[in-house]
């Protein structure tokens, strides 16, 4: 029998002590060999319903699989900033991202037409029934300016009997999403009890399924507050006040892994991530070969990138990528060093302008958000105490007419690398005033979605390289190619 590497997973017949006694031949020199099982079991064929050559054929048993996020002596693969994964450098297409996008902000808009409205309605309606709702509930209304296709209005749609025409909206940002591919809601979890509790108050995850992109999208959201003010004065200082390192245990699992603490609690709170990764399995065994991608903005985000690299870890042969929008940093060195080198893992994070809150929490005491640590890179200062942000940057700007900016820019940061730091228009304080307009307009996820349409409308260039690789690199007489060592 063959064994793994796994020292707990090694291959053995199955074979009771009876049997075993019972196959022994008298002699004491041939003790050692052992007959056939087909041979040792015809005692057995009268009282079991199991075959001779059945039994002969079974299968041989494994050792338990250890369960998902539980201790393994296994030797996991592992990357590096230096050696990567393809996977984990690929640079992901504007439509990908904008679709994205565009599922946060219905999680933070649909509030305002309905704080009531529950997603689980939504569960397995195509994009066909979908239309028909809103051709049904409008003067002949599609699915979108680029949608070709043809829904016609029927008074008696399936979704008539749980939505109202007020929720027209909602399902029209849903159509908006993606032009013509089905972006269908599989599952709707929240921390509170029943799912009915205030929907300003509570953590929300939605699981989209989009076959045509082969992905399942899970989208992540904080609380109202949290989404507006993700990072408060007083969460961290009292970060700060803790001896050692700053942050918690990210798990019991994962006890050198320290993330900030108001993360860790939502992200655990009512056994949203068993829920969760509980719906990606079964959605897995549905409909194999499909990436998940995990996304969320502001907390959301924060979220979503504890979710990302979870998952990827417990489930080594799925891809999976974090696409997060203005999201703060979660966690400190030990942080990133396991998030960038799980290699089935991709974080890409979107920066928008001068957004104050990708650069919070920072360092530990540091009462100026632009004193971020970044690991050496983009010019900041490295220390083991303070938290940091992980996988690649794309940072996005608008046409500015004042900066003399006429199209829009895109630029992809590899792992941080030649990130220059933000300039700090708050002054000194520690995290922006929650009415400040300006932050409003730099952090809200709708400008982060109307700063992505202007690459896909507008024809801006998208990202292709990452920023100081998009060179010929060095070549010799002949245009011989060489690699710098």
């Amino acid at each position: 029998f063959a064994t793994t590497t796994d020292k707990k997973s090694t291959v053995s017949p199955v074979r009771s002590s009876k049997v075993s006694s019972a196959t022994s031949t008298p002699d004491a020199h041939h003790s050692h060999r052992k007959t056939p099982s087909f041979r040792t079991n015809k005692k057995k064929l009268s009282s079991g319903n199991t075959s001779p050559v059945e039994h002969a054929l079974a299968v041989p048993t494994l050792t338990p699989l250890h369960g998902f996020l539980t201790p393994s002596d296994n030797l996991a693969m592992r990357s590096s900033e230096q050696e990567p994964s393809s996977h984990q450098i690929e640079l992901p297409s504007c439509d990908d991202v904008l679709m994205h996008g565009r599922l946060c902000s219905i999680m933070n808009q649909y509030r305002l037409i309905d704080q009531n409205f529950d997603f689980t309605n939504l569960v397995g309606t195509t994009r066909m029934a979908m239309q028909g709702f809103v051709c049904s509930n409008t003067d002949g209304g599609t699915g979108g300016a680029d949608d070709d296709s043809f829904a016609p209005a029927s008074p008696m749609s399936v979704l008539g009997n749980c939505l109202i025409q007020e929720h027209t909206p909602i399902i029209q940002s849903l159509l908006e999403c993606s032009s013509n591919d089905d972006v269908i809601v599989e599952g709707f979890f929240t921390d509170d009890k029943d799912g009915k509790g205030d929907a300003h108050n509570r953590v929300e995850v939605v699981i989209f399924n989009c076959q045509a992109k082969r992905q399942f999208i899970v989208v992540y959201r904080g609380t109202s507050d949290q989404q507006t003010k993700p990072i408060r004065t007083k969460q961290i200082r009292k970060d700060g006040r803790s001896s050692g390192p700053p942050g918690v245990a990210l798990h019991p699992d994962q006890q050198n892994v320290q993330v900030f603490p108001p993360f860790r609690e939502s992200y655990f709170s009512k056994d949203l991530e068993t829920k969760v990764f509980g719906l990606l399995d079964s959605l897995s065994e549905r409909y194999p070969f499909c990436d998940v991608v995990m996304a969320g903005h502001s907390f959301g985000g924060a979220l979503a990138t504890i979710g990302g690299l979870r998952y990827a870890s417990s489930r080594e042969m799925i891809r999976v990528s974090c696409h997060i929008f203005g999201s703060p940093k979660v966690g400190g060195k030990a942080w990133r060093q396991m998030v960038n080198s799980t290699p089935n893992l991709k974080v890409i994070r979107i920066e928008h302008g001068n957004d104050p809150y990708v650069n919070l929490p920072s360092e530990n005491g540091s009462a100026n958000p632009a004193k971020m640590v970044v690991g050496g890179h983009g010019g900041g200062s490295s220390t083991s105490g303070g938290y940091l942000h992980v996988g690649h940057t794309i940072v996005v700007t608008s046409p500015d007419s004042k900066a003399n900016h006429s199209t829009g820019t895109a630029t992809a940061y590899r792992f941080e690398k030649n990130k220059p730091i933000q300039k700090n228009f708050l002054g000194i304080s520690i995290v922006p005033k929650k009415n400040d307009k300006k932050v409003a307009s730099q952090h809200g996820m709708e400008t982060y979605v109307r700063a992505m349409e202007q690459f896909a409308r507008l024809g801006f260039t998208w990202v292709k390289n990452y920023h100081g690789e998009d060179g010929k690199g060095v070549t010799g007489s002949g245009n011989e190619k060489r690699h710098m060592v």
